[in-house]
């Protein structure tokens, strides 16, 4: 995939989220960092739906795994494009040790931002991606000092 495509597709999916957030969760996103926020109060109410246990998904019907990637990818996209708005960064069209998915190099350290994502989504608040991007902007201003 070329430049293009991946900043246009990536685009898409970030716009995705902030639409998914006004017409679903009646939230703003404005891709600034305090926007990461409300991207944990939304995901933390999509996780909650998600059913626990093997008794429970047999009774309680959640997410199914293509929406739970439509999820992951969408708020990965926005992840992504609030990281490379305030820290810089670059996308790039596959991470190394996750080919199936873009990665983003910043301060020269390769991140993945839809695997961020989706550890949140299933895994819950311990994933807590505003402390994630809070680690990762402290690390790049230790980079820009040295």
């Amino acid at each position: 995939m070329d430049e293009a495509s991946l900043a246009a597709m990536i685009q898409e999916h970030a716009q995705a989220a902030v639409h998914y957030a006004r017409d679903v969760a009646h939230r703003e996103l404005d891709y600034s960092e305090a926007s990461l926020q409300t991207v944990e109060l939304i995901l933390e109410k999509y996780h909650c739906e998600l059913p626990r246990g093997r008794f429970m998904r047999l009774l309680k019907r959640g997410p199914s795994e293509q929406e739970i990637e439509q999820m992951t990818r969408m708020f990965g996209s926005y992840l992504g494009e609030v990281i490379r708005r305030h820290l810089g960064g670059e996308w790039e069209p596959e991470h190394p040790l996750m080919p199936e998915i873009p990665g983003m190099v910043v301060g020269g350290t390769m991140i993945a931002p839809w695997a961020k994502a989706y550890k949140r989504i299933v895994d819950g608040p311990g994933a807590n991606l505003l402390f994630y991007y809070k680690v990762l902007s402290n690390q790049v201003k230790q980079v820009v000092e040295r």
